[in-house]
């Protein structure tokens, strides 16, 4: 018998649509800055009027009737078009007089900036905030905080950030089908719920002892490598006396013949051979078996290493994490068994250093393991224990419904691909003719889990049904408690009630247990739109949010999940619309580890474009120490040092130029910072000539503005005109010129983009980009300080030169090098201020900021000005601003 749910997928995706209807934003006076200057419209008329005027509107367009405001779609359309063909060079006809570069320039530079203004103004909502759904990440924590059950939300597609954030109710669409996604990962997240709390698992032990693996495997490795060229070589010797008999002759002449590039043809051919033996009586396949196995240099290279493992004296009581064949203890798996509880689980790993290991080889690497054989989001430990001290890491990991059950642990950046491993294998093999020696010795693993939790409250009662109280009268008020729970705060619909209970009793009717007969209930509260969407029902006009409203508001823009019970009671209460509580909860979520380490994920990664990160691989040839753990950990790096100015409360302008850095012991070995050690990211003092200290100096940032092999001065410029000094430059125009002609040309970076400029088009936007990046130009494509630098083309041409890193601001000051353009950067902490505080707000009120938010951001900054730009008063003025408490 199929059971139907309260509502269809098609239901609940209409009645979300009827939710979404709402009257038009209110409009408002444009701001100024959208005229265009005085001398642009007689020197169109000049070159164009004459195909373009009112004598002959060639193509439909006149330019004496182009509006001196583009205050409107049209007008921008307008002229977006004269930009598109004078930036193309198509107008004026190679007949008309040209425009002198000069000109051309400022046009193109003015022109630009008015269509940048302008396309913000056009879009403001005028402060209003389309109601919208849980992005990805708010969903999943959504789930957790009801169920206390991790559930990856695969299968709902990525949430768009055209807008900016993933916060964004413009940008957060909504199907049918993706009502049916979320009813599916309901159940999902259900059932482990119900199987880790209804019979909780009992926490066990399961250790796994390294050299029972590997000691073992290691000396059978070697064994059948030493075999297997005994046995080729007897192969091969009769196969060779065979080839050299007189009747074989023209049959070897042959298997030469068709095979000119095989440096063994006869023996690929043996079978044509009189009286050559067969390679199977040798136990091979074929010969292609034989050959393979047998093959001098896969001997030279294997054996040597095989070697050095077996006759290593820590090899007989543990394991030596290898870099070589998967077949050694390469890395160490920990399987959770698919039975076990999804929930907390603690990796613990006994290891050690081996003399001499280099600094950058101290570290393990640890992670869950995706379905490509990945490890996903890699943490990093050091190791400091010795073999006459070991230590054990421990390491607290968390088991997903429905993701990885396998946690590895492996030598950090020894897995990244097979490229990697092979050049790191045979860089050290040429050097020493064995491979690179062992760093790190591995006791055991072992894993303890799930860790008894506490269950939720939305689950207490529930429970409490299925264990005594079954019929309807039971379940009426344990359903309506999960469904206020899951509503945040607000009462279901008594009919909404009936249909769940009517729903719960036509399971029971059927035979079905009494958590079976829960189950579409509770999917339905689920997928519901009071669930999904963060609904702040609409009025006529402006309306304060009430305290329910504001409660989720607030927990969902610090903590990305729904507000807890303190929360949800001050604002049940209306205490919370006091601005003084407010201010002491505001406060303490950002004292909160996990709901700030949550504010500061969410809201810098996006923020600051982290995710040009992920865009390339970064060449391991040439950059071997800068991994996917290292990248990782570089990432950690910007958000531990946002993080740590919350805790603080320290100053914004330290994001800008800081005598501190807050890094881990690897990033510390990375920057060549001495005596740090640890796991923990912490602020570390500097001395007054690094180049570290605020985001110019940050491996990550850095490393966005290149392509994986070479800096890219003009991303790196851009960059820093976007996210530290407001000044955005407009989209890049169409038919630029590509670096990617110059391909086969030593050039230098400087001399390769100066040709990049050879048009006024390019040289518009980049006259105010270029300095900046040739500025951080002593920063290689990794973030790691230089002097020189040099190029090599396809063809074999090479450059070498000094890094001159100076330059001039457009329209401003000239520095020397990176410190004195950092030095200037700094003075404009009030540029950057905000450009933070316009970030802050549209990633608070889920919509972007447009110039009718221009007094409150101004208000903003000039009250965390006050206070020396403490960040926590940029939190604060969001928090208590009445686009944050108004609807």
């Amino acid at each position: 018998m199929i059971r139907r749910s309260v509502w269809t997928s098609a239901e609940l995706f209409a009645g979300i649509l009827a939710m979404l209807i709402a009257g038009p934003a209110k409009g408002g006076e444009l701001p100024s800055g959208l005229r265009v200057i005085e001398t642009t419209q007689p020197l169109l008329l000049k070159h164009c009027g004459v195909c373009h005027g009112p004598d002959d509107a060639n193509a439909g367009v006149r330019v004496d009737t182009l509006p001196a405001a583009i205050d409107s779609p049209e007008a921008a359309r307008r002229w977006r078009q004269v930009l598109d063909v004078l930036n193309a060079g198509s107008m004026p006809p190679e007949d008309q007089p040209r425009l002198q570069p000069a000109a051309k320039l400022e046009l193109l530079d003015d022109l630009s900036s008015v269509l940048a203004r302008a396309r913000k103004a056009l879009a403001d909502t005028g402060g209003r905030i389309v109601m919208r759904r849980l992005n990805r990440r708010e969903y999943a924590n959504t789930l957790e905080h009801l169920l206390g059950i991790r559930v990856e939300p695969e299968g709902l597609p990525a949430d768009s950030q055209a807008t900016g954030f993933d916060t964004s109710g413009a940008d957060l669409f909504m199907s049918a089908h993706q009502i049916e996604v979320y009813q599916a990962i309901a159940r999902e997240a259900l059932q482990a719920a119900w199987q880790r709390y209804e019979q909780p698992s009992v926490s066990h032990t399961v250790r796994q002892e390294a050299e029972t693996l590997s000691w073992p495997r290691a000396k059978k490795l070697l064994a059948d490598r030493i075999d297997d060229r005994r046995r080729f070589v007897t192969w091969e010797k009769a196969v060779t006396a065979a080839a050299q008999l007189p009747h074989n002759a023209a049959a070897v002449a042959a298997a030469r013949a068709a095979r000119p590039r095989s440096a063994m043809p006869a023996l690929e051919a043996w079978s044509t051979l009189t009286d050559a033996p067969s390679p199977r009586d040798f136990g091979f396949a074929d010969a292609i078996d034989a050959i393979r196995v047998g093959n001098a240099d896969d001997w030279k290279h294997r054996v040597p290493y095989y070697t050095a493992y077996v006759t290593h004296p820590a090899a007989e009581r543990g394991a030596l994490l290898t870099i070589n064949d998967p077949r050694l203890p390469v890395y160490f798996d920990s399987r959770v068994s698919p039975q076990s509880a999804a929930g907390d689980y603690i990796l613990r790993a006994r290891v050690a250093l081996l003399d001499d290991a280099p600094q950058h080889r101290r570290f393990i690497e640890h992670g869950p393991v995706g379905n490509d054989g990945q490890i996903r989001q890699a943490g990093v430990c050091e190791v400091t224990g010795t073999l006459d001290k070991p230590q054990t890491l421990e390491i607290p990991f968390s088991v997903s419904a429905n993701g990885s059950r396998v946690y590895r642990v492996l030598e950090k950046g020894t897995r990244d691909n097979n490229a990697q491993q092979h050049a790191l294998f045979f860089d050290a093999f040429h050097k020493d003719g064995v491979g690179p020696p062992f760093a790190i010795w591995l006791d055991w693993v072992e894993v303890e889990g799930p860790v008894v939790a506490d269950v939720p409250l939305t689950l207490a009662d529930l429970l409490a049904v299925a264990a005594g109280n079954p019929d309807s009268a039971g379940a009426r008020p344990a359903l309506e408690r999960f469904a206020f729970h899951a509503f945040r705060g607000r009462q279901p619909d008594p009919v909404f009630l009936d249909q769940l209970v009517a729903l719960y009793d036509a399971g029971r009717s059927t035979g079905l247990s009494v958590r079976e007969a829960l189950q579409e209930p509770l999917v339905t509260i689920l997928a519901s739109p009071r669930f999904l969407y963060l609904a702040e029902p609409t009025s006529e006009g402006d309306r304060d949010l009430d305290g329910i409203e504001l409660a989720s508001r607030l927990s969902y823009f610090l903590g990305s999940r729904p507000p807890d019970e303190r929360l949800l009671s001050l604002g049940a209460s209306g205490e919370l619309e006091n601005p003084a509580v407010l201010r002491v909860e505001t406060d303490r979520l950002l004292d909160a580890p996990r709901a700030r380490d949550t504010f500061v994920r969410g809201f810098v990664h996006q923020w600051l474009g982290l995710g040009r990160l992920d865009f390339f691989q970064f060449d391991f040839k040439r950059f071997p120490r800068f991994d996917l753990a290292t990248k990782h950990a570089s990432r950690e790096e910007v958000f531990a040092t946002v993080d740590h100015l919350l805790a603080q409360n320290l100053s914004l302008r330290d994001l800008l130029s800081s005598d501190y850095v807050v890094v881990d012991a690897l990033m510390a070995e990375y920057y060549g910072l001495p005596g740090v050690q640890g796991d923990q990211f912490r602020p570390v003092s500097l001395l007054p000539d690094s180049p570290r200290g605020g985001l110019l100096g940050m491996a990550a940032v850095l490393a966005m503005g290149s392509n994986g092999e070479h800096t890219s001065p003009v991303e790196r410029g851009a960059w820093v005109l976007r996210k530290l000094l407001h000044d955005p430059p407009p989209p890049a125009p169409p038919n630029v010129p590509q670096l990617s002609r110059l391909d086969d040309q030593p050039l230098t970076t400087r001399e390769r983009v100066r040709m990049h400029q050879e048009e006024p088009q390019c040289a518009s936007c980049h006259r105010k980009i270029d300095p900046l990046g040739f500025g951080l130009e002593n920063f290689d494509a990794v973030g790691i300080w230089r002097t020189m630098d040099s190029t090599t083309t396809r063809s074999g041409k090479t450059a070498t030169w000094t890094i001159d890193p100076a330059g001039n601001l457009h329209g401003g000051p000239a520095f020397a090098d990176f410190f004195e353009l950092r030095e200037i950067i700094a003075t404009r902490h009030a540029d950057f201020a905000a450009g933070f505080t316009e970030a802050l707000l549209a990633y608070a009120l889920g919509r972007p900021v447009g110039f009718t938010d221009d007094e409150l951001v101004q208000s903003i900054t000039a009250q965390a000005a006050t206070a020396d730009d403490a960040i926590r008063e940029f939190v604060h003025a969001v928090v208590l601003s009445d686009a944050f408490q108004k609807k």
